[in-house]
């Protein structure tokens, strides 16, 4: 059995999968682009509302992870929590290159389902779904504000008529609430 035999993302060690992305082998970066490049892309193509614009992110996001998989693998954080913040960062970047404001948060899911996406991620977006949820409006709202349209407190409090105050507490209970919902489980967050 060769050292770098695939193994599916969610079942493997991420330090070793990141350890074996920078040791530069293509079938740990394949399987992990299998196992989160639909997640990048639904970040990407929700921030940007451009399908074009969101495969370029992702195309970036990944060589990024390239870059810096040895660092990553070091400080040992959530896989899919960094390639996700990876992909949001990378939309944010190219939505204020352009000059655009954010689109609506309303953007319906894709008639069809994004490429490569699986049972495993059907099930955790469902997963999230329920969790964002068991949130209260109020809260849900300034967390989309934040991650969708790449707003800071400043100007969520100035859009929402709240202190800046009133959103930090709000965004700071929401995602207790999340933390809660959402445990950390290495197999299953990797």
């Amino acid at each position: 059995m060769s050292t770098h035999e695939t193994i599916p993302v969610q079942a493997a060690d991420p330090r070793g999968m990141l350890a074996r992305i920078a040791d530069g082998d293509a079938r740990a970066l394949r399987a992990l682009f299998n196992e989160r490049g639909g997640m990048a892309m639904a970040v990407a193509l929700r921030i940007l509302g451009d399908r074009r614009e969101a495969e370029l992110v992702v195309r970036e996001t990944f060589l990024e992870v390239i870059r810096g998989a040895h660092q990553h693998a070091v400080r040992g954080t959530c896989l899919s929590t960094w390639v996700a913040a990876l992909a949001h960062d990378r939309a944010r970047d190219r939505l204020l290159a352009r000059g655009d404001a954010a689109p609506d948060n309303a953007l319906p899911e894709p008639a069809e389902p994004l490429p490569l996406e699986s049972v495993v991620r059907r099930t955790e977006r469902k997963r999230v779904a329920g969790a964002l949820a068991c949130l209260t409006p109020p809260q849900r709202q300034v967390l989309e504000m934040a991650w969708y349209d790449c707003m800071t407190i400043q100007g969520i409090a100035v859009r929402i008529g709240e202190t800046e105050q009133a959103v930090a507490m709000r965004m700071s209970a929401g995602l207790a609430r999340l933390a809660a919902v959402l445990p950390q489980d290495t197999e299953k967050s990797a």
